[in-house]
């Protein structure tokens, strides 16, 4: 799995966006050389980009790229917690891509296109992600500010 981070704010250091999308795609992969619908794990890229969003939404995720190529959004004015939360989340949505189980609003065999945002397995699933890789890296990181 490779990454590339796009205009960080200042407000998350680099040392620990860094290290959150280590263990973020660690907690989604584990070991790297699995295949994919994409082909090897190893060879996707995670282009992920920090926007000037203003508003409610945290992120998007995009596979309108090249084949081998997902692009991650980050709204960029929210606080560290939610940025590390939105990173887990999208972070999910790359794993259901790359293993094919999300394909546009198909997930799982099931066309979720008509389904309330909240409402979708897809979205539940990445919550939920979201949350455990939330802990874990905090237990991985200690405080905040010791990151």
């Amino acid at each position: 799995m490779n990454y590339v981070v796009h205009d960080r704010p200042d407000i998350i250091s680099e040392n620990l966006f860094t290290r959150a999308c280590d263990h973020g795609f660690n907690q989604a992969f584990g070991l790297m050389h699995q295949r994919s619908n994409w082909g090897l794990i190893s060879d996707l890229l995670v282009d992920i980009h920090f926007i000037d969003e203003k508003g409610d939404g945290g992120g998007t995720i995009d596979t309108r790229q090249e084949e081998d190529t997902i692009l991650i959004e980050i709204n960029k004015h929210q606080s560290v917690n939610n940025i590390l939360l939105t990173l887990f989340h999208e972070i999910k949505h790359v794993e259901q891509i790359a293993m094919g189980d999300l394909k546009e609003s198909i997930y799982k065999g099931e066309d979720t296109k008509t389904y309330e945002y909240d409402a979708r397995p897809q979205e539940w699933d990445a919550w939920e992600f979201e949350k455990i890789a939330m802990v874990t890296f905090l237990e991985l990181v200690g405080e905040m500010g010791n990151a």
